[in-house]
């Protein structure tokens, strides 16, 4: 069996890491939509620091609505199928609550 970090294979199920890599995915994207280049951010004026600011506060939110769904589906699975989802995903079988947990203070 094949680790990949970013997806099980036989659940179809996103990691933590993939669902890291979307949040990154969307702040670029919403730094697109508003016209910044993040190679330029050391000459962002302070409006454009504070769009790159909100950008990342979507995608964090947007990040936390998909772990909490991720966790949702993982504690519908027994523990011997939860570890075949972590041992495929390359994670060490752990507490779903643990593994995931919010990570943004309100």
């Amino acid at each position: 069996m094949a680790i990949d970090k970013f997806k099980s294979e036989t659940f179809g199920l996103h990691s933590k890491l993939q669902l890291q890599a979307f949040r990154k995915q969307k702040w670029r994207a919403l730094l697109g939509k508003n016209g910044l280049d993040k190679e330029l951010i050391e000459w962002w004026t302070d409006d454009e620091k504070a769009i790159e600011a909100e950008a990342w506060k979507e995608a964090d939110a947007d990040y936390e609505i998909r772990k909490e769904a991720l966790k949702n589906q993982l504690k519908q699975l027994d523990a011997s199928t939860l570890e075949i989802y972590f041992n495929e995903i390359g994670v060490e079988p752990q507490d779903v609550d643990v593994w995931i947990k919010p990570s943004l203070v309100d």
